[in-house]
């Protein structure tokens, strides 16, 4: 990989974690003056904008990750997708009790040295995390293709702003559970976590 390339990925990467209506300026911010720089940048985010999603509407997808086992795990289905990662939802199997949790991994085509870096950071800040207003940490490891994944408590929920909508929350029970997220997120900044894209 060029400099120029390893540049970009780095801008890119925390491009994907800007608010989509920011990441134009944070760009043109990064890149300067920089033609080439900016091409390369704009290559690489179409790439994410499209690979992953490309693929997905195909007619005849099958994504090859579904059904695999990972660590304890078997893959049953994709259930979403960020800037440079993948989450699958995923079964315990092989126990005696029955387990649903969140798997993490680098999407492809991101496993860069620098990028894997980071992932594994977050899996060992993840791993140290205990507040009851987040999602645990279950368990890691490296897929067979080499990236290294991790699993996480499976929450199946709403978007908090929907959840209250459906429930018709007035405003004293939306700020009540609003403290609550605060409280969650005060307790990650106590142990040096700041999340660049809550939602």
């Amino acid at each position: 990989m060029s400099d120029l390339d390893l540049r970009a990925l780095r801008i890119v990467r925390d491009a994907l974690d800007a608010e989509p209506i920011e990441r134009a300026r944070f760009i043109s911010e990064r890149c300067g003056e920089d033609a080439a720089l900016r091409e390369c940048v704009e290559t690489m985010l179409r790439g994410t904008q499209e690979g992953d999603d490309a693929l997905a509407d195909a007619p005849h997808f099958v994504d090859a990750l579904v059904g695999q086992r990972l660590g304890p795990f078997r893959v049953i289905e994709r259930i979403g997708r960020g800037g440079m990662g993948v989450v699958y939802r995923g079964e315990r199997e092989a126990a005696d009790f029955a387990q649903t949790v969140a798997i993490k991994l680098i999407r492809r085509g991101f496993d860069f040295d620098d990028v894997q870096a980071r992932f594994l950071r977050e899996r060992r800040i993840l791993a140290r995390l205990n507040h009851p207003n987040l999602a645990r940490f279950i368990d890691g490891g490296v897929a067979p293709d080499g990236r290294p994944w991790f699993a996480l408590e499976y929450v199946d929920g709403d978007a908090i702003t929907r959840w209250c909508d459906t429930r018709r929350l007035d405003v004293r029970e939306r700020v009540r559970l609003f403290l609550a997220v605060c409280a969650a997120v005060q307790y990650a900044h106590n142990q040096l976590v700041v999340h660049r894209d809550l939602k």
